[in-house]
């Protein structure tokens, strides 16, 4: 209870296939230490069949008198909990507020409000994501004037978001439409990079 576990960095393999009925994910701890842990994630449908693999690392940060309470709950509570939210009204990133900026230039921002932060008061680590995604896919799309999904994730969380906004500016590393774009996010109230991001998209014709 002394401890936050936040994301410190995270990657995620994606077959572009349309999403199914159910996602089933299993981690395996690869290394538990003192200050960090590190897992890989299978995603496979209720059929067993694979539709991504990733690794995510986390490290601990003691917990400072002036932070928000931390929450006492178990594996079992928290699937109790959310196995009851229905589904959304509205496409995630309408949900999240993420707003269009420049999409030719892959910029767009997002406000670090309550419903978006984790319980240590910072913009959650899969808002983080979210955020890069949606840039990836908008500088890609309007590139090649067709729609785009990101398929290959790489993110390095460099600093907590805890003011924001967020902002985004990205950057094609090639020519084609399957090149890696390099996304930065950007703490727009004390002009830092937050999170350093790598993205591979596919074109969908």
């Amino acid at each position: 209870m002394d401890e936050w576990a936040l994301t410190s960095d995270m990657s995620v393999r994606m077959r572009p296939r349309p999403a199914p009925k159910r996602v089933d994910a299993a981690a395996t701890i690869l290394r538990r230490g003192r200050r960090s842990t590190t897992s890989t994630v299978e995603l496979t449908t209720d059929g067993g069949e694979p539709i991504a693999v990733g690794a995510i690392g986390f490290v601990k940060i003691a917990r400072r008198e002036s932070d928000p309470p931390k929450p006492r709950m178990s594996p079992e509570a928290a699937a109790s909990i959310f196995s009851g939210v229905g589904a959304l009204d509205r496409p995630l990133r309408e949900e999240a507020g993420i707003e269009v900026i420049d999409a030719s230039m892959g910029e767009v921002r997002m406000e670090v409000t309550p419903v978006l932060r984790n319980p240590a008061g910072t913009l959650q680590g899969a808002m983080v994501a979210l955020l890069a995604e949606a840039a990836t896919e908008d500088f890609v799309s309007t590139r090649f004037d067709a729609p785009a999904i990101v398929t290959d994730l790489d993110l390095r969380y460099l600093a907590q978001a805890k003011v924001g906004p967020l902002q985004t500016r990205c950057r094609a590393l090639g020519t084609g439409p399957d090149a890696p774009v390099q996304v930065e996010l950007i703490d727009t109230s004390a002009d830092r990079i937050t999170t350093l991001a790598y993205a591979r998209a596919t074109v969908i014709s």
